[in-house]
């Protein structure tokens, strides 16, 4: 006679041998219905535009709805955490940057999700730099005549809406010896009105949203945080030409939740390898001031390990401790 454990056994076994037809049958009809990207910016951010062109991109190439999920609030945080809890089987993706996947867990108390833990990567697709702004009435035409008026007024003020914008502009409070109080904002084009009418005194945007409204004259841009210039702000320099030691980009991934089926994730991989490669991307990303940044699953992992162990350096040089 089977033994109860025999029997358990025996039941588990068949359960497995009838379920993994079934999965597999699954991963290879995928996908069969819409794909939800999970954005954690407000629809018309810089991160929201250059999402929904991913999204635009990855249906013509997965022959299947995507749509955008915008969740914002947070600094991106309320969205990350929605797409960290969602069903594993690859119709939730997160486009998420790399600031907002790793800042959380060095400027909360309480994230509410582990990078590592909860996600997987897809594969890295772009990146963005961030742009110190100011209005177009300061009197100061340069970042060296805006720090040296900022050194004497003792009621400074900048904005700041996630990671990034606040850890540089904490970084060049630190590195220029100026004064400034910070004012939260849910995105910039909240802050928007308040830099234009000079109620803030500075704010670092991203280059996709910056750059519009600088050619547009709302805004002055004096200076960016990548290594290079923004091809779309070619006379605005560096924050390193300009001797200010603040050299920050965020790049930006496609992310599954953690248990998405490895055959799913090089799925898409593959598909989102395939856009990020094309002509027309690239011509995209020009025109939002992004450039390519390409790499796989394992490039991407080790990326976001690389840049993990460089936020507690720069949290400690911003004097920001966890709220």
């Amino acid at each position: 006679m089977l033994s109860k454990r025999t029997m358990l056994k025996a039941v588990a076994a068949v359960g497995v041998a009838t379920s993994l037809p079934n999965l597999l049958r699954a991963q290879d009809s995928y996908p069969n219905r819409h794909i939800r990207i999970v954005v954690g910016f407000p629809a018309g951010s810089g991160a929201d535009v250059m999402c929904r062109w991913y999204a635009r991109q990855l249906e013509i190439a997965c022959k299947s709805p995507v749509i955008i999920e915008n969740k914002p609030g947070a600094g991106a945080n309320i969205g990350t955490v929605y797409a960290a809890r969602a069903k594993p089987d690859g119709y939730t993706i997160s486009l998420n940057s790399s600031s907002s996947m790793i800042g959380p867990g060095f400027l909360l108390k309480d994230p509410g999700f582990d990078p590592r833990k909860d996600f997987v990567p897809i594969r890295t697709i772009a990146q963005l730099a961030f742009v110190l702004v100011t209005s177009p009435r300061r009197k100061e035409s340069n970042l060296a005549e805006m720090t040296t008026a900022l050194k004497t007024k003792k009621t400074a003020t900048f904005g700041y809406t996630n990671p990034t914008s606040i850890i540089c502009a904490e970084l060049y409070k630190r590195v220029s010896g100026i004064e400034a109080s910070g004012v939260a904002y849910k995105t910039s084009p909240d802050g928007l009105r308040d830099v234009i009418d000079g109620d803030l005194d500075f704010m670092f945007m991203d280059s996709t949203f910056a750059a519009g409204q600088v050619r547009s004259g709302n805004l002055r841009a004096v200076a960016v945080t990548s290594n290079d210039r923004v091809a779309l702000l070619p006379d605005v320099p560096t924050m390193q030409e300009l001797n200010i030691d603040v050299s920050f980009a965020p790049w930006w991934a496609a992310w599954a939740p953690s248990g998405t089926p490895q055959p799913i994730v090089d799925q898409l991989s593959k598909w989102f390898e395939e856009i990020a490669k094309s002509d027309e991307t690239r011509e995209f990303l020009n025109k939002i001031a992004a450039n390519p940044l390409l790499g796989g699953p394992q490039e991407t992992s080790k990326r976001l390990a690389d840049e993990i162990a460089i936020w507690p350096p720069l949290v400690a040089a911003a004097q920001l401790t966890p709220q």
